[in-house]
């Protein structure tokens, strides 16, 4: 998902409040991503979102995550992917 590996600047596997800063689109939404309020968001957690808000399933393996140069995607462009990997 690219939207997640462009926030994702560390490659951890989850974005940050910090991540998102600049974001407009994801600083809006990340509350309602952020499903336990830890103040992260997971891989795990924006399946979740992408699944229940759009409609689509996601499978996102932590093995094919790399880091991405920043990139201020907005959530159009989940959408946008999703859909291309929907049957």
């Amino acid at each position: 998902m690219a939207t997640f590996r462009a926030l994702d600047r560390n490659g951890a596997g989850r974005i940050t409040h910090e991540d998102v800063r600049g974001n407009i689109d994801m600083q809006a939404r990340f509350n309602d991503i952020d499903i336990n309020r830890d103040g992260v968001i997971t891989v795990a957690e924006i399946e979740r979102y992408v699944r229940l808000r759009y409609g689509v399933s996601l499978t996102v393996g932590l093995e094919s995550h790399t880091s991405a140069p920043p990139s201020n995607a907005a959530p159009a462009d989940v959408r946008r992917e999703a859909s291309s990997r929907a049957p």
